[in-house]
């Protein structure tokens, strides 16, 4: 009786640990948008990060509660009992940085493989296979796998319902305007600052944080978009081709903006002309239906590129662009760590004075292209000015954080690209005090990862008293980056976790400035 009872107790701690397992699984496919392919792409990346010696010890110890004698020993079950408890107990838990969400699609899932694990449970007594239950640890993915292959066609009817649903009702919505921005960086911020701008005339609806697939936008709409909505704008993002073409679909916009292009995603677009081509997407929907395009002519990939129709050139005078380029742009910009001064001027000799509290020379990119929206649609010069001051910043997006008389920290930690890199370092140069970085490097950016890492580096050299670097093999090419610029060897600390930089803060003594750029999501740490 007392070997029963403690070969329960063994085979439940054995499931406990497989539960979590399975958990685990399921969040790394929630991170990689329930692709097969992304997911077992992430899995071969991270191989031996995921099948660890835990990994190979758990299909052991259960491989010992298959064999009959062991199961009439109560000294080895209650070793067996032990060894699971303490093999749980080793495993450190992460805290998520994007938590797992247990939505419908989520629980359409673990229904389904619990059915396909108690299929398998049965079978292998049925036939006499119960030393396969062993293998069953090492085999979480490939149930996963086969699991999302079941619900293919399932999750397929729901989404084109809610798909259908959503084209239905912007269709029927009367006198709504919908307004589509993409770019390989900025969108979100540049989202967020149209939207304040455009309240200052219109009801506005936007989609919410970086809501930028189908399923976002349609979520948004089915939603929040109610008949007194005047003004709809939509982000759009995209990690290969057709992917924008997709939304002009469901959301038929009559006008966009293209706030950069640049080579981000690389990893799936493979190449810089594919993300150029994918980004004018937009551009090609919106001039097919006679509408008009904000395009940023900063931007050497959009200014190079063939205009098929109505658009407002749209930038920032510097040492390389003229005011003769634009339609609408930005001067005498004075910008600080106190944010940005600057005049916006329009082609037809009109001029006003903006000022705002977000930091970085690209802000006042986004702000003027903002601002030419508005004004397209009749918002009032005067207002505008007044929104500009109060606009905050967008959270992880160069969000100035003061977090004691000293210690200032500048959080830019979601997902970096090179520009957005360069970007921040030059807003970190215009601080005083010890200016730090910490950074776990840029991701997601194909073969030229390497390249671009290594520049980082070298850029970060110039500006940065101290640069913390996040990870030693991933952060490998910034450091070598800014050692080639001749940057001090002893200035450069690399450690595990970005918490474990943080603790150097606790008893500083100067002035001192943090640039937090980047923090890998949970997929990748």
């Amino acid at each position: 009786m007392l070997s029963v009872i403690i070969y329960i107790c063994a085979v439940l701690s054995a499931c406990v640990y497989l539960f979590f397992l399975v958990r685990y699984h399921l969040h790394m496919l929630q991170l990689n948008t329930y692709q097969v392919r992304k997911y077992s792409n992430w899995l071969k990346k991270r191989f031996f990060n995921v099948f660890t010696w835990k990994s190979l010890v758990l299909p052991a110890l259960l491989a010992f509660l298959t064999v009959d004698d062991i199961r009439k020993c109560s000294i080895t079950l209650t070793c067996l009992f032990i060894a699971f408890i303490l093999l749980a107990a080793t495993t450190k838990i992460k805290s998520e940085k994007k938590p797992f969400s247990v939505t419908a699609r989520v629980k359409r899932l673990i229904i389904c493989l619990i059915l396909l694990y108690s299929f398998s449970f049965f079978a292998f007594y049925i036939f006499n296979l119960r030393f396969l239950l062993a293998v069953i640890a090492l085999l979480v993915p490939l149930y996963i796998f086969i699991a999302v292959l079941i619900m293919m066609p399932i999750e397929k009817t729901i989404s084109n319902h809610y798909l259908n649903d959503a084209k239905r009702k912007l269709k029927n919505a009367n006198n709504l305007t919908l307004i589509g921005i993409t770019g390989s960086y900025g969108k979100t911020s540049t989202k967020y600052t149209l939207a304040k701008l455009l309240c200052t005339k219109y009801n506005v609806l936007m989609t919410p944080e970086s809501y930028n697939t189908p399923m976002g936008v349609t979520k948004t709409v089915r939603g929040f978009l109610n008949p007194t909505t005047e003004m709809f704008i939509a982000e759009m993002g995209a990690m290969r081709k057709g992917e924008i073409n997709q939304l002009c679909k469901l959301t038929n916009p009559v006008a966009g903006m293209l706030s950069s292009v640049g080579p981000q995603h690389l990893e799936t677009f493979k190449t810089i002309e594919t993300v150029i081509s994918t980004k004018f997407e937009l551009a090609d929907h919106v001039w097919k239906n006679g509408g008009v395009m904000f395009l940023n002519y900063n931007n050497e990939y959009i200014a190079k590129h063939e205009i098929m129709g109505m658009c407002v050139k749209y930038g920032v005078v510097d040492s390389t662009h003229s005011a003769e380029l634009f339609d609408v742009w930005a001067e005498n910009i004075s910008v600080g760590s106190f944010g940005c001064d600057f005049d916006i001027c329009f082609k037809d000799g009109e001029r006003k004075n903006f000022c705002t509290r977000l930091l970085g020379f690209h802000n006042v990119m986004n702000i003027t292209g903002a601002v030419a929206v508005a004004c397209h649609y009749g918002a009032s010069l005067d207002r505008l000015v007044i929104a500009v001051r109060q606009l905050e910043p967008v959270p992880h997006r160069l969000e100035l954080l003061k977090k004691s008389s000293l210690l200032s920290i500048i959080d830019d930690a979601y997902n970096s690209n090179p520009s957005g890199a360069k970007f921040a370092l030059d807003t970190l140069s215009y601080f005083g005090g010890k200016k730090i970085l910490v950074t776990p490097g840029m991701i997601e950016l194909g073969d030229k990862e390497d390249e671009l890492n290594t520049e980082f580096g070298r850029q970060a050299a110039a500006v940065c008293d101290l640069i913390i670097l996040v990870g030693k093999k991933q952060t490998a090419c910034i450091k070598a980056g800014a050692l080639t610029a001749g940057y001090d060897e002893e200035k450069i600390i690399v450690v595990d976790d970005i918490k474990d930089a943080f603790k150097m803060f606790s008893d500083i003594t100067e002035e001192t400035v943090v640039l937090l750029e980047n923090d890998l999501p949970d997929d990748y740490s």
